[in-house]
């Protein structure tokens, strides 16, 4: 019958009632409970870092340090820039097609340019979008404060933005630019091409100001011409229709005593 180790009671018996690796400990170390043996961990050589060594002498941190600038302590700027509140601004200019200028490559350079934040509720535009970010191509955008509901924020930002409402608006619904309606708008000299009286154009900050209103074909969907809201609602109450607008002025004619 084979015999355990009267002390693991897992492998055979190889000397005095004890396995191979139980007999072996008992003679090294005068005891048979297992002990790890084990050089314990070198410290980081630089100065008050408790960090365990990794390569060369030096902890991750350092010897990463080293490898990137050169020091174990990183010269001005490294690490200096995440802590920085304009940080992520400048490091997002990276992620459009065009990029940022050479010069705004420095980010500290970057920092000197643009100054300090305004306010929490401001966030980093350009002018142009088709350019790269830079000093000529940066300015600070104060953002609407948050509404409870979509439609509330809309109310606002047309308020906020007259103009780019009033392009939007005319590109979904007439598929012509700002630039466009404006052309038309000065070919008229600003006024209605029935009644002839002068109104707004889109042109300005349009707030509260009566414009003229693009009319177009419903059939072909030409525009025809600006008209004040009057004569655009007026003709459309019509349906476009040449007799009988011709019948309603005779008509009005006819009863004008």
């Amino acid at each position: 019958m084979t015999k355990h180790c009267s002390h693991c009671g897992k492998a055979e018996v190889r000397a005095k009632g004890y396995c191979q690796a139980c007999y072996y400990r008992l003679r090294k170390t005068g005891s048979l409970e297992y002990q790890r043996w084990h050089k314990p961990p070198k410290q980081c050589e630089v100065d008050d870092c408790d960090a365990p060594v990794v390569a060369k002498g030096l902890c991750n941190k350092h010897y990463y340090n080293k490898r990137r600038t050169g020091n174990e302590i990183p010269t001005f700027g490294y690490g200096e820039r995440k802590k920085h509140r304009l940080y992520y601004t400048w490091s997002g200019q990276v992620e459009t097609a065009q990029g940022r200028v050479p010069r705004w490559k420095d980010f500290w350079i970057f920092i000197d340019d643009v100054g300090e934040k305004p306010g929490d509720d401001y966030t980093a535009r350009r002018y142009d979008s088709k350019e790269p970010w830079g000093p000529e191509n940066f300015y600070w955008l104060k953002r609407l404060p948050s509404a409870d509901t979509k439609k509330e924020y809309q109310k606002q930002w047309i308020a906020a933005n007259p103009l780019k409402a009033k392009a939007y608006d005319l590109k979904k619904k007439f598929g012509i630019t700002l630039e466009e309606y404006v052309e038309i708008y000065d070919k008229q000299d600003g006024r209605c091409d029935i009644c002839g009286n002068e109104f707004a154009s889109y042109a300005k900050n349009t707030t509260g100001i009566k414009t003229l209103a693009v009319d177009h074909c419903h059939d072909t969907n030409k525009i025809r011409g600006l008209l004040c809201g009057s004569c655009n609602i007026g003709i459309g109450m019509f349906k476009d229709n040449p007799d009988v607008l011709n019948r309603a002025i005779e008509y009005l004619k006819k009863h004008k005593q």
